[in-house]
């Protein structure tokens, strides 16, 4: 797989942004990188976004940049001049996919129904841009062209909002969702770019759903782990599940035996564990202990760190509906 489209697809999300001002244009790339995204599409749509995607290329190549709305093969020839390292069409077009084919150019075609997503298919592409998404249907309709065309996958673009952002992240046909939905506007307009790098991380950590999910306990042995479980249970009226551990209700695990951390980890949900390690490892804090579903999907791991005697597990939940 290409390693830029791992890279935007561990991110989950793309930023989309038309920018005015050349000069804005690195402190917004260090501001989302900082934020915990590490690729970003300036789209040609203004007279300064080739001279945008050259100084982010030049001056910060931390960030893969990329160029959008490419709508002829002149342009796809000016973007990678300028330093784009990938290329985005709004529609698909054989001439523009077939010259950045020949010419060693990454696209992502743009995609707008079942012939779009056949002729990029047949091409060899096998991640495109759903644009627009919701009009389209959104994420039924993602399932829907997902089943004749097996290991195509989508970057969705076009109403994408911090309400369906995460269920489209949970759905294995997403690669990631791309817009300017992850960008403050009026930071962006005042210059305020620091304050965009809390705002995107803070947004991050809000779109892969991370919630307390429960306090961890290490007992000494089972029998302990038990008679920890059933002293919560006779205090909340918590029901004792055994297994690998011994839960009091969902709130409290009682390990059977020491593990990371001194005495306790606290236990969090995210609606995507290998999104969520890639968070973490960007904010430069390691991860551990992985383990994997029956597919050979990542669900679990642990930071490498230790705060106050607890270790920190986060573990793979859907979404949960409201």
């Amino acid at each position: 797989m290409n390693g830029v489209i791992d890279l935007i697809g561990n991110a989950g999300v793309l930023p989309v942004i038309a920018l005015d001002s050349e000069e804005k244009a690195v402190p917004l790339a260090k501001a989302l990188y900082s934020g915990g995204l590490p690729a970003i599409e300036v789209t040609l749509r203004t007279d300064c976004a080739l001279n945008c995607i050259k100084r982010i290329s030049e001056e910060y190549p931390e960030t893969v940049v990329g160029a959008g709305t490419v709508l002829t093969v002149s342009q796809a020839d000016e973007a990678v001049r300028a330093g784009a390292k990938f290329i985005v069409t709004p529609g698909f077009d054989e001439t523009i996919a077939r010259h950045c084919l020949d010419r060693g150019y990454l696209l992502m075609p743009g995609v707008s129904g079942v012939a779009d997503v056949q002729k990029a298919y047949v091409m060899g592409f096998r991640t495109v841009k759903l644009f627009p998404c919701e009009p389209l249907g959104g994420l039924d309709y993602i399932k829907q062209v997902s089943g004749p065309f097996r290991g195509m996958r989508f970057v969705a673009t076009g109403g994408i909002t911090f309400d369906n952002v995460q269920s489209y992240l949970e759905n294995g046909s997403v690669r990631a969702v791309g817009g300017s939905f992850i960008i403050p506007k009026k930071l962006l307009s005042e210059g305020r770019f620091s304050e965009i790098s809390r705002e995107v991380r803070a947004s991050m950590a809000k779109i892969l759903g991370f919630k307390l999910m429960h306090v961890g306990i290490h007992c000494e042995n089972e029998q302990d782990a038990f008679r920890t479980a059933e002293w919560f249970s006779g205090l909340f009226g918590f029901c004792v599940a055994d297994g690998q551990t011994v839960f009091s209700g969902t709130a409290v695990e009682c390990m059977k035996a020491p593990y990371l951390g001194k005495k306790y980890h606290i236990g969090f949900r995210t609606v995507s564990a290998e999104r969520a390690k890639f968070f973490f490892e960007n904010m430069g804090i390691g991860t551990r202990e992985y383990k994997y579903d029956g597919n050979g999907k990542m669900f679990s791991f642990y930071l490498d760190c230790v705060m106050k005697d607890f270790a920190v597990h986060v573990t793979y939940k859907p979404e949960e509906k409201s």
